[in-house]
């Protein structure tokens, strides 16, 4: 086996990118794009959150260096967050990576034995088993060391076991460098949720409108629900469709429209977004949802098979 030197591979990146049309690197910017990737291991999550937005600033020329990283250094926060980096460079420049074919199209299954591990080792097997893009966590300070044992187990409730176990909460980042998902600090109690093949419905908020006749006892009940997918897949609309609506007493009831769907978009492709059911004539007694079913269709492209369909049902849910 040839061994080459680490100023050989920098010289050969360099050569890389002229071939490639970045125009020259020099070894003061070899120098600088290496120095950031390493502060990814800086304990500050502060200073890990510039070094990855300097990166991705960077723009194409880093990637060399970026890849390098992944494939060699041992570190997983380093791993992680240089994945992000190539997935933030890849939205901002606009050029998102298109599979010629989906694999897994009943969703990503994931095999992680660990103990003694911190949550970035987690988080990248995750990323390497799933091929979505990271979720990103910033733990501030001393990790507490982790064992986290799932097999063959669904992509979305492996992350709903990690949540458990660290009491973070799976939520949209408007404050990562890429905007995606994050495991972040939350004071709310965990949403009903439930996960079919790459798709994740979970209740996010309920709003009751009283009605304003004092001899009427019906209100206006309104669902607010995140709507997740697999972000490797190449979705270009989502819609959903409500199958039953069934009370804890037993009664059916009858949504007023057809769900109201909007998406989550963040320089790139749709990676998710939510929807609201409206239910008018809704009796004031009701004390809970029993059953809410349903279905989620994904527009992919015909290349890759076209739409696919997935059913959904959520149990138990809480409106007062």
């Amino acid at each position: 086996m040839v061994r080459r030197s680490g100023l050989c591979i920098l010289a050969f990146a360099a050569v890389a990118l002229v071939a490639r049309g970045w125009g020259e690197v020099t070894p003061e910017r070899v120098k600088e794009i290496e120095a950031r990737i390493g502060y990814l291991a800086n304990p500050d999550a502060h200073a890990r959150r510039g070094s990855l937005r300097a990166l991705i600033e960077t723009g194409p020329e880093a990637l060399p260096f970026l890849h390098k990283a992944i494939d060699e250094r041992r570190e997983s926060e380093i791993k992680l967050l240089c994945k992000a980096a190539v997935v933030g460079i890849s939205l901002k420049q606009k050029t998102p990576a298109r599979p010629a074919q989906v694999s897994k199209p009943d969703g990503s299954h994931v095999t992680i034995q660990v103990t003694d591990a911190r949550l970035s080792d987690i988080l990248w097997q995750l990323t390497e088993q799933s091929g979505n893009a990271p979720v990103l966590a910033w733990p501030d300070g001393p990790e507490k060391p982790l064992t986290f044992e799932v097999t063959d187990l669904p992509y979305w409730r492996a992350l709903e076991k990690l949540c458990d176990l660290t009491g973070l909460a799976l939520e949209w980042d408007n404050d990562s460098p890429i905007r995606g998902l994050g495991l972040l600090k939350s004071q709310h109690e965990k949403p009903p949720a439930v996960c079919s093949g790459p798709v994740a419905v979970r209740l996010e908020g309920v709003g009751i409108r009283r009605a304003f006749r004092p001899d009427s006892e019906e209100s206006s009940l309104t669902l607010t629900f995140d709507l997740l997918w697999e972000d490797r897949l190449p979705v270009e609309s989502a819609s959903v469709v409500i199958g039953s609506l069934l009370t804890k007493d037993g009664r059916r009831l009858t949504s007023g429209a057809k769900p109201k769907l909007h998406m989550h978009e963040f320089g790139g492709p749709k990676s998710g977004g939510g929807f609201e059911l409206t239910v008018d004539k809704f009796p004031g007694d009701v004390e809970g949802i029993a059953v809410l079913s349903g279905t989620v269709t994904l527009k992919m492209p015909e290349e890759t098979g076209g739409p696919r369909s997935y059913e959904f049902v959520l149990t138990d849910l809480p409106i007062r």
